[in-house]
C-alpha cells in the first residue's frame, strides 16, 4: 500500500504567493482604469477568479473529483471577460476584439479538455493531488491566478481611461500573434487527440506532426497566443499598467517550470521511460521551442 505522502513546507506557501502575485497584478493593472463601486474592476474581477474557483474546490473536493476543473477554469475566463465588457460604459472596437478572442480562445479549450476528461474518466495530473485538501486547493487557487494573469493586459486595456483606443498597427500585430498561436494549439491538440483514437496508440506517446518538432506544441502555442494578446493590449496601458505586461513571462513561467511541462514530462518518463525509441525522442526533439538548426543526431 502506497504511504501517504506529507505535504512539503513549500505546499503551504502555495496560497499566500498566489494571494499576493494576485493582488500585485490586479493594483498595478487596475491603476488608471476605470472603476466600479470605488474599486478598479480588475481587482473585482480577481476576487470573482478566486471566489468562483474555491467554490469549484469545495465541491471537487467533496466529492473527489477533477471532472470539471477545466470547465471551471473556462468559465471564469468568459465570465471575468463579460463582466468587464458590462462594467465599462463604452467599450472600444479593440476591446471588443480582445473579449472575442479570450472567449473563443477559452470556450475552444475548455470544451475541448471536458470532452477528453469524459472519455477518459479522469485527469491523470490530479491522481495524488485531489485527496490531499491543501495541494488540491493550490491547484484550484493556481487556476484562479491562471486566469488573471492572462486577462489581465487585455482587462487593463479595455477597462482604461485613455479616450484614444481606436486600433494601432501593434494591435493588429499582436491579433494576428495570437491567430498565429491559436492555429498552433489547434492543430497540435487535434492531431493528438486523432493519434490517440487510433486502437494501435492506445498506450504510446505521439512523435509525429508538430509533435515531431517539440514535445510540447500546444503549450508552445499558448504561450504565444497570450504574448499576441499583451501585444495587443500594450498601446492602451500607461503607467503602472504596463507591468501588466509581464503576463506572457508568467505564463511561460508557469507551464514550462511548474504545472505544464513537469507534470506531463514526469509521467511520461514514467510510463515510457524505458523505452529506447523514447529516450531517443527526448534526445533528439525539444520541449518547447523548435531548434534553429533542426532534430538532433543521436546514434
Amino acid at each position: 500500500m502506497e504511504a501517504k505522502q506529507t505535504p512539503s513546507r513549500g505546499t503551504y506557501a502555495v496560497l499566500p504567493f498566489a494571494l499576493f502575485l494576485g493582488g500585485l497584478i490586479s493594483w498595478a493593472g487596475g491603476a488608471n482604469t476605470l472603476s466600479h463601486e470605488g474599486f478598479p474592476i480588475l481587482i473585482w474581477l480577481a476576487a470573482w477568479a478566486f471566489l468562483i474557483n474555491w467554490i469549484g474546490f469545495a465541491f471537487a473536493y467533496a466529492f473527489q473529483t477533477e471532472k470539471f476543473y477545466d470547465l471551471i477554469g473556462s468559465v471564469t475566463f468568459i465570465s471575468s471577460i463579460v463582466w468587464c465588457l458590462v462594467l465599462v460604459p463604452d467599450p472600444s472596437f479593440p476591446g471588443y476584439l480582445l473579449a472575442c478572442a479570450i472567449s473563443i480562445w477559452s470556450a475552444r479549450l475548455g470544451f475541448f479538455l471536458f470532452g477528453r476528461i469524459r472519455r477518459t474518466g479522469k485527469d491523470g495530473r490530479f491522481d495524488t493531488i485531489k485527496p490531499s485538501f491543501i495541494r488540491f486547493l493550490n491547484a484550484w487557487t493556481l487556476q484562479a491566478l491562471w486566469v488573471l494573469v492572462c486577462v489581465s493586459p487585455a482587462i487593463a486595456a479595455i477597462s482604461s481611461e485613455e479616450a484614444d483606443a481606436s486600433p494601432t498597427p501593434l494591435f493588429w500585430i499582436g491579433m494576428l500573434v495570437w491567430a498565429l498561436g491559436m492555429g498552433l494549439e489547434v492543430v497540435a491538440d487535434n492531431q493528438k487527440s486523432r493519434f490517440k483514437k487510433q486502437a494501435q496508440n492506445t498506450d504510446t506517446y505521439i512523435d509525429t506532426g508538430l509533435w515531431s518538432v517539440v514535445r510540447h506544441p500546444n503549450y508552445l502555442g499558448e504561450i504565444i497566443l497570450w504574448t499576441g494578446l499583451a501585444l495587443a493590449s500594450s498601446p492602451y496601458l500607461h503607467g503602472w499598467q504596463l507591468l501588466a505586461l509581464v503576463s506572457p513571462f508568467l505564463i511561460a513561467v508557469l507551464l514550462t517550470k511548474i504545472s505544464g511541462v513537469p507534470l506531463l514530462e514526469e509521467r511520461a518518463t514514467q510510463r515510457w521511460g524505458h523505452l529506447e525509441s523514447f529516450q531517443l525522442y527526448q534526445k533528439r526533439t525539444p520541449r518547447i521551442l523548435p531548434s534553429l538548426f533542426g532534430r538532433k543526431n543521436h546514434p
